[in-house]
């Protein structure tokens, strides 16, 4: 049986320690300090953390790291000469929808009409549905259902066996180039 997480929490009052005033809802909207603005439970709530004390730095942004991602290794540039693009996580699963990298590339090579694969240490239904929603494939490296502790005993022959099974769809997939 799976476990259920407990909604998080904000501490209000940990968020504003050393204040004058007493953080109400009111005092917390005005602010800007709400938990609902995309990126604040980035990172376990560090979003929210940094949020909360922005306004003491002048040039602020909170961003999706996707977005930075992109920039530092200019993607755009790199996809305009990709054939198919092929990018990672570590779980493709229902949180995949809410912004992990490889939806981010994955819409991004939708966009530019290059085809897309997208390998996961696990794959779960959630995360194939969600990268399938913009032309994406998700593969899994596991063969088998097993345990995390498992997976990391294996080593990297499961991550190999992967990129057989990936190298063998490109050929079939792709056009073969004649030189």
């Amino acid at each position: 049986m799976a476990r259920k997480r407990a909604p998080r929490r904000q501490t209000w009052r940990s968020w504003t320690a050393g204040s004058r005033s007493t953080p109400t809802p009111s005092n917390r909207q005005r602010e800007g300090l709400r938990s609902d603005i995309p990126g604040a439970g980035a990172a376990g709530g560090v979003g929210f953390a940094l949020l909360a004390i922005a306004g003491r730095f002048r040039s602020f942004a909170l961003r999706p790291g996707i977005e930075l991602l992109m920039e530092a290794t200019d993607f755009k540039a790199r996809l305009g000469e990709a054939d198919l693009v092929i990018t990672g996580e570590g779980r493709i699963d229902a949180s995949t929808a809410f912004g992990k990298t490889a939806l981010g590339v994955a819409r991004r090579a939708q966009a530019a009409s290059v085809p897309c694969i997208a390998v996961g240490g696990g794959v779960e239904p959630e995360g194939i549905e969600a990268l399938a929603a913009v032309g994406a494939i998700a593969v899994p490296v596991s063969e088998h259902p097993q345990s995390i502790e498992a997976a990391m005993a294996a080593g990297v022959a499961p991550i190999e066996r992967c990129g057989e099974r990936l190298a063998r769809l490109a050929s079939v997939w792709l056009p073969s180039s004649t030189a």
